[in-house]
């Protein structure tokens, strides 16, 4: 496994922006803190924008919902028995409310019979990526031939497997339509942005490695903003047949994170993107600043128990190392993070988890 860590900040409330005092108080860190100038977003239970989604954290409801037809045939690949050859045990998944195969082609300069082959993670991230860009009050002639770098955490893709069913009628644009290189690419197209754009996989952590490579290109002067995005949109029954064989799934569509009812974890939708600068930039942009990286960090679990077992020591010496790098002490209460966990919900591992986060706060 590969763990990605941001130390600190992160924004309170996204109606909001920091104020003057707390953005120029980060200048005088040896690295340029990054700042977060615009975002948007798509998630389960109408979360279509990042105040949407700061009112389902902090006023939370169950948004959990039955897997629609639209997606696949759950009846066909159903069996209670998670192990039962070819079906999953699950029918239920944190899913957009929207209709995901809605999509403005004409708007987006698409033909509509190369529309039908794009990804629909690809869709929707133009529509995102358009809206980020406009939150943070940056039209599209104000990034057209810019340096600025795409960077797209992405771990599954599952379009192409339901266009290569019939591979007699295989659309003309199945290549570039779902070709995971494009996810990033036609963001890159679209806009006009000539800086890098690439499509990061590292699984769970796909996202945070993204915006650390995004972090890295701007603190070495390789680009002048960027685009960091991360999606996961459930399309076809694959993976769900498969993660049930490793026992993986929680047959609810629940994850029970830190509970003993844990039973694996459940799947969900998730989009979003992030536009980013270097602070003194968006300081001389005038930008809102919406939110302040001090430092990320990534590192990898080298061999452990198991191909996907957690290694406790790589991810404490992570958190340490990531918060030496931003100034930070974890002796400093001022300092002390919070932890958003991905909720894998496994028994096993939570034990080795809990003990990740508390570890380096007892030996500070």
């Amino acid at each position: 496994m590969v763990h990605a860590s941001r130390a600190r900040f992160i924004w309170l409330d996204p109606s909001e922006s920091l104020s003057q005092n707390t953005i120029m108080s980060q200048l005088q860190y040896p690295k340029e803190p990054i700042a977060i100038v615009g975002s948007a977003c798509r998630f389960a239970g109408g979360a279509n924008s990042p105040n949407a989604l700061w009112e389902l954290l902090k006023y939370p409801r169950d948004v959990l919902s039955a897997i629609p037809p639209t997606r696949f045939n759950t009846t066909k690949f159903y069996h209670p028995d998670g192990l039962h050859s070819g079906t999953s045990n699950v029918q239920h998944s944190y899913l957009l409310d929207e209709d995901h195969r809605l999509f403005d082609a004409a708007f987006f300069g698409v033909k509509s019979v190369e529309a039908t082959a794009i990804d629909p993670q690809q869709r929707i991230l133009l529509e995102i990526a358009y809206e980020a860009l406009e939150a943070a009050g940056i039209p599209m002639e104000g990034v057209r031939g810019s340096n600025t770098g795409v960077y797209v955490g992405l771990m599954v893709e599952e379009y192409s497997k339901i266009l290569g069913v019939d591979i007699l009628n295989i659309p003309d644009y199945f290549a570039s339509g779902t070709a995971r290189n494009n996810i990033s690419n036609r963001i890159s197209y679209f806009f006009d942005l000539n800086g890098p754009s690439m499509t990061i996989d590292t699984a769970c952590s796909s996202s945070l490695v993204a915006l650390h490579q995004a972090v890295l290109s701007l603190r070495a002067g390789e680009i002048d903003g960027a685009l960091v995005a991360g999606a996961n949109l459930i399309l076809a029954p694959e993976q769900y047949v498969v993660s049930s064989k490793l026992r993986m799934l929680s047959p609810s569509g629940r994850s029970r994170m830190w509970d003993a009812k844990a039973d694996g974890y459940g799947r969900g939708d998730g989009l979003g993107v992030l536009v980013l600068k270097n602070l003194s930039r968006a300081i001389a942009d005038g930008d809102d600043v919406e939110c302040i990286i001090r430092e990320t960090g990534v590192n990898q679990d080298g061999r452990t128990k198991g191909l996907m077992m957690p290694n406790p020591k790589a991810q404490v010496d992570l958190i340490r190392n990531t918060y030496k790098k931003a100034g930070l002490s974890l002796e400093n209460p001022q300092d002390r993070p919070q932890f958003f966990e991905c909720k894998f919900g496994v028994l096993l591992i939570h034990p080795v988890i809990l003990s990740v986060r508390v570890y380096p706060l007892k030996h500070a």
